[in-house]
């Protein structure tokens, strides 16, 4: 179990999932550790804005996608369709972090196309597009 994620876990294991009854992340390694809700994983994805920018990060939920991470410098950037104030300034950092700074700016990122990246022959990957609302 872990008490939270880092860009080298999503490497090692491109799924987790959340037990909200440990309070922690696990890794999962094959059917039996699916967790009983899809919005209780994250996943490892490949993630795309409009001009191209190529990212890895990871998706959180399958079905309705409401949050993501971007891999910076070892670090997270969240970004949360319900917290825009703090997805923003998450932005504003990881733009920052990344030197993009003046380069690419917040409302440019979105929509972000992603891919899953499995990892794994168990599943199949696939793609769709997470936006933040205006």
């Amino acid at each position: 179990m872990k008490d939270y994620l880092t860009p080298s876990d999503f490497m090692e294991f491109p799924l987790w999932r959340y037990d909200e009854d440990a309070d922690g992340y696990f890794p999962v390694r094959g059917e039996a550790d699916l967790p009983g809700r899809v919005r209780d994983l994250s996943l490892r994805a490949e993630f795309t804005t409009p001009a191209g920018n190529v990212f890895e990060g990871y998706i959180v939920g399958v079905e309705n996608v409401f949050s993501i991470g971007l891999f910076g410098n070892e670090r997270i950037y969240h970004f949360n369709k319900n917290l825009s104030d703090l997805s923003r300034e998450q932005a504003e950092e990881f733009l920052a972090a990344s030197g993009l700074s003046g380069k690419l700016h917040y409302e440019a990122m979105f929509p972000l196309r992603y891919e899953t990246k499995w990892g794994s022959p168990l599943f199949n990957d696939f793609s769709g597009v997470f936006e933040m609302p205006g």
